[in-house]
C-alpha cells in the first residue's frame, strides 16, 4: 500500500458543502457492515465494496484514485498526514475494512511493529534467536538495516566464514603446488566446535524418548 502524494484533507477543504456531502454520501454507498463486532475493537468492519489487487477499498473522485480508508480520516475532522501510515486497528485492512473508527495515524514503524499479523511485529516480540539463544540485552543487537540480531550466532557466521577464506587461500595453494608438479600435503582446516556444552530444555508438551514402562510396552 502506498502513501499518497499529498494529504486528502487540502482537496476536501476546498470543496463546496453540497460537493462534500456527495463525497459522504458515496463514501458510505462503498461500504458493506459486517454482521458482526470486530474482535480487537468491539465494532464492526466495514468492507469497501470496491477494493483493489491488494484488498484494499479504492474510491474514485474528479479523476483521482483514492484509499477509501483513509478518506474515512478526512471525512472524520482528521488531517491524513501524508507521511504516516493509516494502520487498521482491527487488523482487516487487507481484507478492506474502510471503517474510521478502526484507522488511526501512525508512523510506518510503529505500523509494521504493532500489527500482530506482521513479520516484523513478530520478530519483535520473539524472546530467543532460531538456536534458542536467549535475545536479552546481553546478547542482542541491532545492525546496520535495524534488525536485532544474535551475538551468538553472528560469531558462529563470522567463524564459518573464516573458514571458508582459508579453505578457499589452501586450496589454491594446493592446487597452484599440483600443477607445478609437486606433491603437497593434504588441505585440512581445523574449527573449534560449535556444539553448546548444555541443551536447551525440552518443551513441556513433547513426552520424554527412551521412557517405557511395562504398562506401555
Amino acid at each position: 500500500m502506498s502513501l499518497p502524494a499529498r494529504p486528502y484533507w487540502d482537496d476536501y477543504q476546498q470543496l463546496s458543502p453540497a460537493q462534500k456531502v456527495r463525497v459522504l454520501r458515496r463514501y458510505l454507498a462503498h461500504r458493506v457492515v459486517d454482521n458482526e463486532p470486530n474482535p480487537i475493537t468491539g465494532s464492526p468492519c466495514w468492507i469497501s465494496r470496491h477494493r483493489k489487487a491488494d484488498g484494499y477499498g479504492e474510491i474514485k473522485f474528479k479523476g483521482r484514485s483514492l484509499q477509501t480508508h483513509r478518506l474515512g480520516v478526512v471525512l472524520t475532522g482528521r488531517y491524513d498526514d501524508p507521511t504516516l501510515v493509516a494502520h487498521h486497528v482491527c487488523e482487516r485492512g487487507p481484507d478492506g475494512c474502510i471503517n474510521p473508527a478502526h484507522i488511526r495515524m501512525v508512523t510506518a514503524r510503529e505500523n509494521l511493529l504493532t500489527s500482530t499479523i506482521t513479520l516484523a511485529s513478530i520478530n519483535a516480540a520473539k524472546t530467543e534467536c532460531d538456536r534458542r539463544h536467549p535475545l536479552g540485552p546481553d546478547n542482542a543487537y541491532v545492525d546496520a538495516n535495524g534488525s536485532r540480531q544474535c551475538r551468538v550466532c553472528a560469531r558462529r557466521r563470522t567463524r564459518h566464514h573464516r573458514a571458508r577464506l582459508v579453505l578457499a587461500r589452501h586450496t589454491a595453494e594446493y592446487d597452484a603446488a599440483v600443477a607445478r608438479g609437486e606433491t603437497p600435503d593434504p588441505v585440512v582446516i581445523r574449527m573449534k566446535p560449535t556444539t553448546p556444552t548444555e541443551l536447551p530444555p525440552v518443551p513441556a508438551e513433547f513426552e520424554p524418548f527412551g521412557v517405557f514402562t511395562e504398562e506401555s510396552a
